[in-house]
């Protein structure tokens, strides 16, 4: 064992260095997106549940301010989520310039919360 390794720097030089860096950057993005799917577990359902609840009251869709305030979730939270129940197909998002984007529950996001 060279002395790199023993004090844990072996990522100061060598041919590893790169390596250990790109290595290091994948654990971080995979444990972002871990995070980002215990989120959506966490609020993916009452978020839903929100949408259904203004679709039956006659709004199509919510702004992701209405959300933050209707399911008590921090912004970039529910943003994160929402984006996630996007690529689901769970909810279709409605892109505005400054982003306060209105969230639409789909066909399948109805299906959905009917099984769960």
């Amino acid at each position: 064992m060279d002395i790199r390794e023993k004090f844990g720097l072996d990522y100061l030089t060598g041919p590893s260095s790169e390596t250990s860096a790109t290595g290091t950057a994948t654990a971080e993005a995979a444990n972002v997106e871990e995070l980002i799917d215990r989120a959506a577990i966490s609020f993916g359902k009452r978020i839903l549940q929100e949408l259904q609840t203004s679709k039956g009251s006659g709004q199509e869709s919510l702004k992701l301010n209405e959300l933050v305030d209707k399911t008590d979730v921090d912004r970039d939270t529910l943003s994160l989520v929402v984006e996630r129940l996007g690529k689901l197909g769970l909810v279709e998002l409605e892109r505005e310039k400054y982003g306060n984007h209105g969230v639409r529950l789909t066909p399948m996001g109805e299906s959905f919360l009917r099984l769960v």
